[in-house]
């Protein structure tokens, strides 16, 4: 049991299969560096640039985020970040809790996460609530999912350099195929839908009620934000009675729908499909969102030099590559 842990935990600090830049280069950044951490969907990772607000107000921004990320997974993802960082604030990205719970999680949208998380207790319990919540059941006790080798033993020889856990030196963001998806642009000529009021399946309310549970008992500093995107009339009822819910329990909200003028949005232009923006609109975004951070919120002041100059050459990178597409 010893050599299984231990080669446990060579293998996904060495090698993943599902190798999302957001998760892995995490573990790279200098410790108590993070002013903000954001948590989400690809609404996250398509919407938000880390590097354009930091290059506008000068604070650090860490995204943790992949398409599908299971609303159970936000807490524990919340516990890894304390690992390695002390944020002054945590966005958590609300888009999860519109869905129609289990139904909506696949096993990929669960390793997208956890087959990227340093196995650790917080890794096996993250493993256990997603699992749980998304009604799927294993043959050997969830094992494969805490040591992922068992399940991917067999793509030994398909391994590439795209599978290995290295930094990609851009704080998360990833310039792979989804960044020539961000270059394109679809009219959507859409609007918000809001709905009054709602219902949230029985798995989303639990899974809400432990994380604002637990994010009361450690008296972190949340904010929770509804996205800019269209929902529809199903997904806007479940969101509504998430929103009651988290504003009963005294916490904020921002709902980015609601700032499109200020933004500045064309949504014949700045979207990609009707749940993501394009690079257009995520600057726009991202700059409106950063102000807001920082006009309504206190930062601590990291002067590390050298965190600085990977920001700064972070940035310089990102541009280029937008610059020369």
């Amino acid at each position: 049991m010893i050599a299984l842990i231990l080669f446990g935990m060579v293998f996904t600090v060495l090698w993943v299969p599902y190798g999302d830049g957001s998760y892995r280069d995490f573990y790279s950044e200098r410790k108590d560096t993070a002013n903000v951490v954001l948590i989400g969907t690809s609404n996250i990772k398509r919407d938000w640039i880390s590097l354009e607000a930091w290059k506008e107000t000068g604070c650090n921004y860490y995204a943790l985020c992949s398409s599908g990320q299971p609303m159970p997974l936000i807490k524990y993802l919340m516990i890894e970040a304390q690992k390695m960082q002390s944020p002054d604030l945590f966005v958590i990205d609300m888009r999860s809790m519109s869905l129609p719970g289990k139904s909506r999680v696949s096993a990929g949208d669960i390793r997208k996460v956890t087959d990227n998380m340093k196995f650790s207790l917080n890794r096996i319990n993250a493993v256990d609530a997603a699992l749980d919540y998304a009604g799927i059941k294993t043959s050997n006790g969830n094992r494969d999912y805490y040591f992922s080798f068992m399940y991917y033993h067999s793509m030994w020889k398909h391994m590439s350099a795209a599978n290995l856990r290295t930094a990609s030196t851009l704080k998360g963001y990833s310039m792979d195929h989804l960044q020539k998806v961000s270059l394109s642009v679809a009219d959507q000529n859409m609007g918000w839908y809001h709905s009054p009021t709602g219902t949230l399946p029985a798995e989303n309310v639990r899974c809400l009620n432990d994380l604002l549970a637990y994010i009361r008992q450690n008296n972190l500093n949340v904010l929770f934000l509804i996205p800019p995107m269209h929902f529809s009339a199903s997904d806007s009822a479940r969101l509504a009675a998430a929103v009651q819910l988290i504003k009963s329990k005294g916490y904020k909200i921002y709902d980015a729908n609601d700032h499109y003028a200020e933004m500045g949005i064309d949504f014949t232009t700045d979207y990609r499909n009707p749940h993501h923006m394009n690079q257009r609109g995520a600057v726009k975004f991202t700059s409106v969102f950063a102000r807001y951070l920082t006009e309504h919120y206190s930062f601590t002041k990291h002067n590390d030099a050298k965190q600085k100059a990977a920001w700064a050459k972070a940035y310089a990178r990102y541009k280029t590559y937008y610059s020369s597409n």
